[in-house]
Formats: C-alpha cells, sequence, structure tokens
C-alpha cells in the first residue's frame, strides 16, 4: 500500500487587528477590576467603623504633651500610598508609629502604642533630669538667667527646662557632641566615656569639701570646674574654679587635689580665706597651683 503524506491545512492568515483589539479589551477588562478593587479597598479603608477616632497621649512631663498629638494626628491624615487611609486599625503599624513618635520628638526615651476600641493609647518614656546644659560659654554676670536644657544621668539633652537662676541642678557648658545641628533636644553633651568621667571627678571634689557648681568644657584643651562662690565674695565678677585638661586623667587629678588640700597651707586658707579663692590649677604634672585675691 503507497503511502500518503497527511493532507496540510493550509494556514489562516493572522488578523491582527482583531488580535489586537481582544488583548486590548482584555487589558482593559483587567485594569478596570484592579481599580475596581483598589476603589473598593479604599472605600473599606475609610469605613468609620474600622477608623481610629481618638489620640491619647499619656506618661509626659517634660515634654510637650499636645505637639506629640499633633504630630501623631499629621501623621495618621497621611494616606498609606496616598490611597488607603493610615487611621485604619488594620493598617496602622504600631512599630512605624513607635519610631515616627521617636524620630519627631527627638528627647523622648521611648513609646509604647496600643490600639483598643478605636483609640490609639501611647505611653510615653522619658529620660529624667540630672543636670543641665546652659549653652557653649558660662554667663558673664554669674546670677544671669539662661536658656537651659534638662540633661539626663547619661549626657543626653532631652527637654527645654524653666528659667534657673540658682543651682536646682548642676550646670554644663561647652559645644556639644553627638548628634547637635540646631536644636539641643536630642545631643549629647561629649562622648559618654569623658562625660562619666566628668562627673565622677565632680563627685570627688564634692568629697573634699568643695561644691563644684558646674563644669565648662572648651572647644580648646580646657575644662574649668566652677565652684560655689561662698558667702560675701568680695569680686562681682570673681568666681573659684578649679581648671584643668580634656586629655588628664580625671582620678589621677583628684588624687593631687585631694593630697594638695591635706598640706596645711592649701588646708587653712581654704578654711580661712576660701571666699577669697580665685582658682586651683591642676593642669602640670603632678603639680597643683593655686591662689587666692589678696
Amino acid at each position: 500500500m503507497r503511502y500518503r503524506p497527511p493532507e496540510r491545512k493550509e494556514k489562516v492568515p493572522l488578523d491582527v487587528k482583531a488580535f489586537a483589539k481582544r488583548w486590548f479589551l482584555r487589558f482593559l477588562i483587567i485594569v478596570g477590576l484592579i481599580v475596581g478593587l483598589i476603589f473598593l479597598l479604599r472605600a473599606i479603608s475609610y469605613a468609620k467603623g474600622l477608623n481610629v477616632t481618638e489620640v491619647v497621649v499619656s506618661g509626659t512631663v517634660y515634654a510637650d504633651n499636645q505637639k506629640i498629638q499633633r504630630s501623631i494626628e499629621k501623621y495618621l491624615e497621611k494616606p498609606i500610598l496616598g490611597i488607603f487611609s493610615r487611621r485604619n486599625i488594620f493598617l496602622i503599624s504600631r512599630y512605624r508609629l513607635e519610631e515616627y513618635v521617636k524620630t519627631e520628638n527627638k528627647g523622648l526615651k521611648g513609646a509604647v502604642v496600643d490600639i483598643k476600641d478605636k483609640v490609639i493609647n501611647i505611653k510615653i518614656s522619658e529620660y529624667k533630669p540630672d543636670f543641665l546644659w546652659c549653652g557653649d560659654t558660662p554667663p558673664l554676670v554669674w546670677d544671669e538667667v539662661l536658656t537651659c536644657f534638662y540633661v539626663s544621668e547619661d549626657g543626653f539633652i532631652f527637654s527645654k527646662s524653666p528659667f534657673f537662676s540658682g543651682n536646682a541642678y548642676f550646670k554644663f557648658y561647652g559645644p556639644l557632641g553627638e548628634g547637635f545641628s540646631v536644636i539641643p533636644i536630642g545631643s549629647r553633651i561629649s562622648d559618654l566615656t569623658q562625660f562619666f568621667a566628668l562627673v565622677e571627678f565632680r563627685d570627688a571634689v564634692k568629697k573634699l569639701g568643695l561644691k563644684p557648681e558646674s563644669i565648662a568644657i572648651s572647644g580648646l584643651d580646657t575644662i574649668t570646674m566652677q565652684l560655689s562662690r561662698g558667702e560675701n565674695r568680695e569680686q562681682a565678677e570673681a568666681t573659684p574654679k578649679i581648671i584643668f585638661n580634656k586629655n588628664q586623667n580625671f582620678r589621677t587629678l583628684a588624687r593631687h587635689l585631694e593630697a594638695a588640700i591635706a598640706q596645711e597651707e592649701l588646708k587653712n586658707s581654704l578654711a580661712d580665706r576660701y571666699n577669697k579663692l580665685l582658682y586651683i590649677d591642676l593642669r602640670y604634672d603632678s603639680k597643683v597651683f593655686y591662689k587666692f585675691l589678696k
């Protein structure tokens, strides 16, 4: 039997216009479904029953409660991707909101967000004030009222303080370190190692019977610790000081100062003529220099 090849079907020419029309119609249907779904989800995201109705901020003592609340409201008013309501209880990211609150309010220690019954409750944790930072340099007039900022126990500036002209808190002066831009809040007075060493040296000076009131860190190497003026100060502009350098070992300085005060001459002078003390200079190795008003 002779082999007969199968008959080949003639190819029908492709109707490009019809093909394009079908695919364009499918594309429009798909796009329409996606857009319709987005609008449906958008409408659901803005449903009143699913949106936060109130923001409650608690735990603030030093921070501006109303400022924090306004910043949160501003954050919630910005739609997600420009489409969906950020107030929707299912779309709110607690973690992102906590980070936003801390970023916008740099003086806060932390924030915890809880959402219940369409109410956002934000519990603020703050630093506690141990010191003040009152600018780059000490005032020319010793009792001048200054603009100061609260400082935590680890040298972090977290809030503007009321006006202080007395010695309610130990004061720091000097250029700021880490985090400083234009506003001091969120900055540090210096690196942690130096700051803790300075506080330790202050405590050592207090144990020796002196009364330190502030520390001024210059932009160079010199650090000046101002002491209590004492009663009946003879020259209004003269404040007693302890002078030392940044690169010195502060524990060693404390021992040198203790040894110097143990000497009869300085010990008796401090007891009898403290209100005339000008300075005690610790910048020169193991030598201690001091000067009193005549």
